[in-house]
């Protein structure tokens, strides 16, 4: 796609795709203002004491409960801290959000996105579990975006 006007477009599209990628990562797994739907929010909720009982009441492994939101917790806080999302922080606030034209030293590596996605995936299967018993087969589906993927761009990028 190079030299041409579709490469450009590709561009553009890419790095806005990217950035929206970044934001909504983050927004999600970053603690946010009371009313921001991100897993810290939830994990507050789910956290309460009468949230819990009504949760184990509702729940076909009542005694698994607990145990499950003290899992995606401990998942939730780990990410939080994880280099990944300091560094997908950084890009935000300096690249993104607040645009800074000096040379950023951000840290950021290809595939810390992805990395962070892996990482928000078993915290949600946790609720999940905790809340209905049964999880939502979350970790199946990157096969099935993958190929999904590879149909699409197969399609866009074939020759003319």
């Amino acid at each position: 796609m190079d030299r041409n006007i579709e490469g450009f477009g590709f561009g553009v599209v890419r790095d806005a795709i990217h950035r929206d990628l970044v934001i909504t990562l983050l927004t999600v797994v970053l603690p946010g203002q009371e009313t921001s739907a991100c897993i810290p929010a939830l994990l507050g909720i789910v956290e309460d004491s009468s949230v819990v009982n009504l949760i184990r009441e509702r729940s076909t492994q009542p005694k698994k409960v607990e145990e499950r939101i003290k899992s995606a917790k401990a998942k939730s806080d780990s990410l939080v801290k994880s280099r990944e999302v300091g560094t997908l922080r950084t890009v935000r606030n300096k690249l993104i959000a607040h645009i800074v034209y000096d040379s950023v030293a951000h840290g950021a590596k290809y595939g810390d996105e992805r990395k962070v996605l892996e990482q928000a995936i078993p915290i949600f299967e946790d609720i999940a579990l905790a809340i209905k018993g049964r999880d939502f087969g979350l970790k199946a589906k990157p096969n099935q975006w993958r190929r999904h993927a590879e149909a699409f761009w197969t399609h866009v990028a074939s020759p003319r």
